[in-house]
């Protein structure tokens, strides 16, 4: 027996939240239903951001990779975008939430760290970090990462 998995973030929601909560929606608990979304939250907008990022980042980038989209491996090591091509590959953790320099940098250290995991792997590997916001991120671009937020994907101020 196979799964579903819906594509659409409203209708993801509704399934998670309404629809296995129908009782307290109809019977008007919703001081209850509110807390139990709350609960997961985090999570549950946190994939949704992910996702978002990837496929605007998966269109900027596909000129230059010919393969582009999530990488792990059986231990639960994880890289939020792998991008493959010719001339070498890009890595890129995504964060939903504003990042300061120094947690950025925490984030590309790691990342780097997971590079190697990765068999077959061609190089050079650039790494980047996309989040909601990045603080100093020109001054990390000139360091040579790959840093983008929601304004460079014509989403936020």
């Amino acid at each position: 027996m196979g799964s579903y998995v819906f594509c659409d973030n409203f209708f993801r929601f509704y399934a998670r939240y309404i629809y296995r909560n129908m009782s307290l929606y109809q019977s008007g608990r919703f001081d209850l239903l509110k807390e139990r979304i709350g609960r997961e939250w985090k999570g549950f907008s946190g994939r949704a951001f992910e996702e978002m990022v990837r496929i605007l980042l998966a269109r900027n980038l596909s000129d230059r990779y010919d393969v582009i989209g999530p990488w792990w491996n059986r231990r639960g090591d994880e890289i939020d975008l792998l991008a493959l091509g010719p001339q070498g590959s890009l890595a890129v953790e995504i964060k939903n939430r504003d990042l300061m320099r120094s947690e950025a940098l925490g984030l590309l250290s790691t990342l780097s760290a997971k590079i190697p995991l990765v068999k077959g792997l061609p190089g050079p590997v650039a790494t980047g970090i996309a989040g909601r916001t990045v603080g100093d991120k020109e001054a990390l671009r000139e360091e040579g990462f790959t840093i983008v937020d929601l304004a460079d994907l014509g989403l936020g101020g």
